[in-house]
Parts: structure tokens; sequence; C-alpha cells
């Protein structure tokens, strides 16, 4: 990369940054272009040369949670663990990054294409998850007369519909609990008979401790 090149991936970089700072600290319809680009000593054309608008920077931002996302859901793939201990895994990662910035999430998974039943975001995901899938069924967890793709399908719903209904009440229950719980009611109807289905460690403890 030469010298020019290097220095506008550096701006449009700064100009991500700055931006996706903004927005968690003001929240996205508060922050102008000019907000973005004060720090950084340079024209709303030039801005422009990188970015149609707010938008766009949002739409990257969701992006790459997916990207995120999709490396997890990789290197579960390519461990050899039961399929129970994979999703709890992912999800609890998932919460936690969720629960660190509410309402920028918020955002993200209503004006991007994070939004529910967006193709192209659950479609980035949806081999990946498919393959975990296949994966429960061959090491005899799950049975084998579903479709794989169809599991992942469900279970791609399943966690989006919990996600946005945490983002958009009152943020009392810890999400990380609630996406748990919701991995363990869908593999109770798919997982073969023998299967324990036992809760994640840190959840048993909780659980102890209440009794």
């Amino acid at each position: 990369m030469g010298l020019r090149e290097e220095k506008k991936h550096r701006l449009r970089r700064q100009l991500l940054e700055n931006a996706i700072q903004l927005f968690k600290e003001h929240g996205f319809d508060e922050v102008t272009i000019d907000d973005i680009i004060r720090p950084l000593e340079i024209s709303q054309a030039t801005f422009f040369n990188y970015f149609p608008g707010k938008d766009a920077i949002l739409q990257h931002a969701a992006e790459d949670t997916v990207a995120r996302y999709r490396e997890m859901l990789e290197r579960e793939v390519q461990l050899d663990a039961p399929i129970a201990e994979k999703m709890h895994r992912l999800l609890e990662a998932m919460g936690r990054g969720l629960q660190s910035d509410k309402r920028f999430f918020r955002t993200l998974f209503t004006r991007s294409i994070l939004h529910v039943g967006n193709a192209k975001a659950e479609g980035m995901l949806a081999d990946l998850s498919a393959a975990l899938m296949r994966q429960g069924q061959r090491r005899g967890e799950i049975r084998p007369e579903y479709d794989p793709r169809e599991l992942a399908d469900i279970f791609i719903g399943v966690y989006y519909s919990i996600i946005i209904r945490w983002l958009h009440g009152d943020g009392r229950q810890s999400l990380i609990e609630r996406l748990h719980r919701g991995a363990r009611i869908f593999l109770s109807g798919v997982a073969q008979p023998a299967i324990r289905l036992a809760a994640p460690r840190a959840e048993r403890r909780r659980a102890g401790s209440r009794s």
C-alpha cells in the first residue's frame, strides 16, 4: 500500500472510530457530521468522499458486528466439543458484547442490517450455524431427522427474538441469562433423548446460591 492509500485508509478508520464513539456517547440522532469531522479538522466534502452519510457508518458497524460473531462461529465449528457447550459459549460472548452498550446496539438492531429478518445478516451466519447443527447430529447429540439448515434458521430466529425483546425492554433481566435459557429450550426440542442438557457452570452457581 502506497503512502497516499495508507493515509486514506487511516482517515477512513479515524472517521469510523470517532463516529461510533460519538454515537455511543450521545446517541445516533444527536450526532451531526460536523461533530464527527471536527476533531479531524476536515471538511464535509472530504467526509462525503468516504461515506455517503451517517447511516453508512452505522451499516459498517453492523457488518463488523456480524463479522465478529461469524469469526466466533468459525472457531466453534473447528472445536471438538458438545453442541450445548458451543452454543452457550457463543451466546455468552454475544450477550456480554450487547450488554456493554445497550443504547448503541438498539440503534444497530433497529436501523441497520442487524434488523431482525434481514436476509443479508442472517445469510452470513446461516451456513456456519448449519455446520454447527450437523456436528451435533454427527456426535449423536441432535436428532438426525431434522434438516440442519432449518435448525440453524430456527436457532438464529430464537436468539434474534430474545435480543430484540431485551433491547426494547427495561433491561432488568440479564440478556446472557435469557440467551442461555433460550438455547436450552431450543436444544430440549431437538436433542437426542439420552443427552442431558446441563446449564452453564456460572448459571448453576447462581442457582445454587439462591437455594
